[in-house]
């Protein structure tokens, strides 16, 4: 198949990102600090067991059946929750602030500025 004239034909797609070799790496989630430190006490009781799956389905199951004091320990359980803050959006906040600086805003209605 041709390419079309004047396009280019190393387009990626647009989502399409390369990660930085060497870069920052996410830290680990709770279960797989919970599963680092299960995986080798699960294969010493049961050294016939080779396969991944079969590994992480228990700790799964285990993970599951812990109260969240006992995940609390690999940094899980339920976190605190935060105050509910009220999503802004800033060119709207910058432009409330000026009507208001220069006299010209009369009031806010559901997020938009009537202005004289």
């Amino acid at each position: 198949m041709k390419a079309k004239a004047g396009t280019d034909t190393s387009f990626k797609a647009a989502g399409a990102k390369r990660k930085k070799a060497g870069g920052p790496k996410r830290g680990l989630t709770p279960f797989f600090a919970f599963l680092a430190e299960f995986r080798p006490q699960y294969l010493e009781k049961h050294p016939e067991l080779k396969g991944v799956k079969e590994v992480t389905k228990a700790a799964g199951e285990k993970w599951r059946s812990m109260t969240d004091e006992e995940k609390a320990k690999y940094g899980g359980g339920k976190k605190p929750e935060a105050k509910a803050s009220k999503p802004t959006n800033k060119k709207k906040v910058i432009l409330r602030r000026f009507c208001e600086l220069m006299g010209m805003c009369r009031y806010l209605v559901s997020g938009y500025l009537l202005c004289r």
